[in-house]
């Protein structure tokens, strides 16, 4: 099923990157694409960019104010998972807890039960939230000999399940997603989805228990990821 996706990244992973320059540009751009991505699926039309120049510190008129600490607080984040990857690569709630700090989130653990009319379906009781998370980042330690797509689709999706928070799900699963990029060495892509087609995804996974086509999703995104940066380095090489 990956067999053209797991060509690309053996080519990716045989790359020289030996000038800083592209290395550093191949640690940005990463995150430049997924916040694209992150902040479409939020509802937020930004451009690329956009994005560039408020990381560069630039300030615009036309974009609202919140955007400015979201993309900060995001880049912060990224900066720390660099660090984490290297000393904790297994995710866990404290890690959650500070990133959703630097995004600016109190993270609460929902106190409720609510009915997810956009996914098709109800989280599981508010008391059992704590360890229903747990065993999602457990299942995903655990799962070190699956391929990466299937246990990064399962990350992200399980945690939206179990919906673990008051607020701020899709940005925590989304850094959870993020995180297994770094993690794994892989370019982070743009999902290249607006919220409905989003929905649409997660729903297939609450609703029928179907992973399939948001796994089908992350694999296509990380194979174009892929392709431009193997053709990036290959540029840089001549």
């Amino acid at each position: 099923m990956y067999d053209s996706l797991d060509a690309k990244t053996a080519e990716y992973r045989a790359l020289k990157l030996e000038d800083p320059r592209l290395k550093n540009w191949l640690r940005d751009s990463s995150l430049w694409y997924w916040l694209y991505g992150a902040l479409r699926i939020r509802g937020s039309s930004v451009e690329k960019g956009q994005i560039l120049s408020i990381l560069s510190g630039e300030l615009s008129e036309d974009l609202p104010l919140d955007l400015y600490s979201f993309v900060h607080g995001y880049a912060a984040m990224y900066a720390d998972m660099q660090f984490s990857g290297q000393m904790e690569p297994d995710p866990d709630i404290k890690l959650l807890a500070r990133w959703g700090t630097m995004l600016g989130h109190e993270l609460a653990m929902r106190d409720s039960n609510p009915v997810l009319y956009q996914w098709g379906f109800v989280p599981c009781h508010f008391r059992e939230v704590t360890s229903e998370l747990r065993r999602v980042l457990r299942e995903y330690a655990a799962g070190g000999d699956r391929h990466f797509v299937d246990r990064a689709a399962d990350l992200h999706l399980g945690a939206l399940k179990v919906y673990p928070f008051r607020e701020h799900n899709i940005d925590m699963a989304g850094a959870l997603l993020l995180y297994s990029f770094v993690v794994a060495g892989l370019p982070a892509p743009d999902l290249d989805l607006s919220r409905e087609d989003y929905d649409k995804l997660v729903k297939k996974y609450t609703a029928d228990g179907d992973a399939g086509p948001f796994r089908a999703m992350l694999a296509s995104a990380l194979s174009k990821r892929l392709d431009q940066v193997i053709s990036v380095c290959r540029r840089a090489e001549d």
